[in-house]
């Protein structure tokens, strides 16, 4: 999620960040959430990221958000932050006021200019060289650095100062990173919009539907579907000093979190409440992952070794007709509606018939192969092909099924292929419910 969130990919028109920078910032990211990383202190880290790719791999969120042309305060860096962080959409007041929400141009030029001192040296892959963010201005004797921090609104050619979308003065001194006072303003304690956005994105991660649709445009007029819990676990948050596995337990231990996905009369039609567990798809990534645990049969990602984990990829552009059918993210945007969870036909057409999937239930090194090669009793194979699918034995109408069809004749190993194939395309196989 935290890769999404960053938008870790390589550059899609210029490859100027090659896959070492991703995936020095995936393996970054990831010893954050290992060492439980107070979710601040992370953002800070990421929002004022300087030096090389290779020293700071959280550099690489301005290689990709920053436009090539390197005016920052111009590039999609502002909205992204703006949406990533505080789960705030301003990328429409870039060009005019916005027409439902408080935000004007002015307040999105104040925002930029933030950004306005960074600069890339870029360096093609090939150069060996890693790309660079340094300030402008830096050094307090500059006339850069005496000028005051600010940009010029393009519309009205009005000098606008770096001001947080609160409009609450800054002062920012001579030589100073102006993202220091922006990561301040943004990680207070007070500032509802950062820890309420990371605990709606976690809260539908868990449950599949945010306090707050769409989970990263909070705003008052899209207002909580439940106030008050949206507030208290704000507050959890907060108090615990912004710790994601406190959260992630809090939310884990809950009744809500706990329920069955099966309805009542009553609520059936609840999509927003949380009277019952909201079936979903599992991701791409998950489902892929679960394909091949399941049969035994390991995937080969072009330049990882076998047996890497599609969760563990770094790189979204990696080629994978699976995880782009499934809906992946490719991280172009900070919108969290790239990752897509729909249920499509094509989907359940390359699970009942995807070569992919059959090739693994097939193959000679898979887990049924080598079931029927050990001479397992029958009732035995079918007990491991249901706690490797669906994590529990079979029923005993399903045992009966099942030894019907064993008792009807033909090939014993087609029926345990047939048997494997259901399970793998069962609904509960592929959805948590």
């Amino acid at each position: 999620q935290l890769g999404d969130l960053f938008q870790n990919r390589k550059e899609r028109d210029h490859d100027v960040r090659g896959i070492k920078g991703v995936r020095a910032f995936h393996i970054w990211l990831r010893k954050q959430v290992a060492a439980n990383r107070p979710w601040d202190e992370l953002a800070r880290e990421v929002l004022t990221a300087n030096g090389n790719t290779t020293d700071k791999p959280a550099v690489g969120y301005f290689v990709v958000t920053v436009g090539e042309n390197n005016e920052a305060h111009r590039s999609e860096v502002v909205a992204s932050v703006a949406q990533a962080f505080l789960g705030t959409r301003i990328g429409c007041a870039q060009c005019h006021n916005h027409p439902l929400e408080k935000y004007t141009q002015d307040d999105y030029y104040h925002f930029s200019a933030f950004f306005s001192r960074i600069r890339l040296e870029r360096h093609e892959p090939k150069t060996g060289q890693a790309t660079v963010l340094h300030l402008r201005g830096k050094d307090p004797k500059d006339n850069e650095a005496k000028a005051p921090v600010g940009v010029v609104q393009p519309r009205t050619g009005q000098f606008l100062k770096a001001q947080p979308l609160d409009r609450s003065p800054t002062l920012i001194a001579a030589g100073e990173d102006p993202r220091i006072k922006l990561a301040a303003w943004m990680t207070d304690p007070k500032n509802e919009y950062f820890s309420g956005a990371m605990v709606n994105r976690l809260w539908r991660h868990f449950l599949g539907v945010g306090l707050v649709e769409p989970v990263d445009d909070l705003r008052a007029s899209n207002p909580p579907t439940n106030p008050e819990l949206w507030m208290a676990l704000n507050k959890e948050f907060v108090a615990h000093r912004f710790d994601l596995k406190h959260l992630m337990r809090s939310i884990l231990n809950s009744r809500t979190y706990q329920l069955a996905s099966a309805t009542r009369p009553g609520n059936k039609a609840d999509t927003k409440f949380y009277s019952h567990y909201y079936a979903r798809r599992l991701p791409a990534e998950v489902l892929l992952d679960a394909l091949s645990q399941s049969t035994g049969v390991p995937d080969q990602f072009a330049g990882y070794p076998v047996g890497l984990r599609a969760g563990q990829l770094p790189d979204p552009g990696l080629s994978s007709y699976f995880l782009s059918l499934f809906g992946r993210s490719e991280r172009v945007t900070a919108c969290a509606c790239e990752r897509n969870g729909d249920v499509t036909m094509p989907q359940l057409l390359h699970l009942q018939n995807g070569v992919s999937v059959v090739q693994k239930i097939r193959s000679g090194d898979g887990r049924l192969a080598k079931l029927i090669a050990a001479h397992k009793p029958d009732a035995e194979i079918i007990d491991e092909l249901f706690l490797a699918t669906l994590s529990h034995p079979p029923s005993e109408k399903e045992r009966a099924a099942i030894r019907q069809s064993l008792a009807d004749g033909g090939s014993k190993d087609e029926v345990f292929r047939d048997i494997f194939w259901a399970l793998l395309n069962s609904k509960e196989f592929s959805f948590n419910h």
